[in-house]
């Protein structure tokens, strides 16, 4: 905590102060820092699992709070824009994948392009090495979803350059979908797959009672979209 408070001096108050953290790795105290990046990714490398499972996410968030002493206003969970294979510890970015299924596809046809990448946190590739492991479209809008719900500080990547800012399949754009244009998902796709998130409240409050993911403040918001539309001639 030395490094921390000698920061601090120097800094002043006018200036935040991160640091960023792999689960397990705790601090004596959270006084000087504003905001702890969570780097909840490459926390699993065994063969049928994800190395950044929402699953483990709730885990070691709770940890964190309950048995670290860390504010939940502080914390910033980490969302993957790659892939990992636990067999053999390859990586392939969000963008390779993508790239992969469309070359795969020998015909494309009518479909979207959004719909060819895959939308589960393994790969399409049903190769004898167990396919890669990652963060889909879907998956991402959860976690951050249940960030807001929860009342964490938020979310990052690692890293922006990872992602596929083409076809529609930007997993960045979809998290801002959810952050900036108030976008929700359904209960049923919050908790798609089960798991010990299935059916069960978010670690802090649920999305029923969230004054941020409430149906009511959605409507607030609405409302008040609609006032400025009429305030502005018609426009936004």
């Amino acid at each position: 905590m030395r490094l921390f408070a000698e920061v601090r001096s120097k800094l002043g108050d006018n200036l935040k102060i991160s640091v960023a953290l792999h689960p397990g790795q705790y601090l004596p105290s959270y006084d000087l820092v504003n905001y702890v990046n969570l780097m909840t990714y490459d926390m699993r490398n065994a063969p049928g699992k994800s190395h950044a499972e929402f699953n483990d996410v709730l885990s070691v968030v709770k940890d964190y709070i309950e048995n670290g002493g860390c504010p939940k206003e502080k914390i910033i969970i980490g969302l993957p824009l790659y892939a990992r294979n636990p067999t053999d510890g390859g990586v392939k970015t969000y963008s390779e994948l993508v790239d992969d299924s469309v070359i795969n596809t020998e015909d494309i046809g009518t479909k979207r392009m959004v719909d060819l990448v895959p939308q589960n946190w393994r790969s399409t590739s049903k190769t004898a090495d167990g396919g890669f492991y990652f963060d889909s479209i879907l998956e991402a809008q959860r976690k951050t979803q249940w960030a807001i719900e929860s009342q964490l500080a938020g979310v990052f990547f690692w890293e922006l350059g990872q992602d596929k800012d083409e076809f529609g399949v930007s997993v960045v754009e979809a998290v801002s979908n959810i952050v900036h244009e108030g976008h929700r998902l359904t209960r049923g796709e919050m908790y798609k797959g089960g798991g010990e998130a299935a059916g069960k409240e978010t670690l802090l409050k649920t999305a029923e009672d969230s004054e941020i993911g409430s149906r009511r403040e959605r409507r607030r918001r609405k409302r008040k979209m609609k006032q400025q539309k009429v305030a502005n001639g018609g426009e936004l």
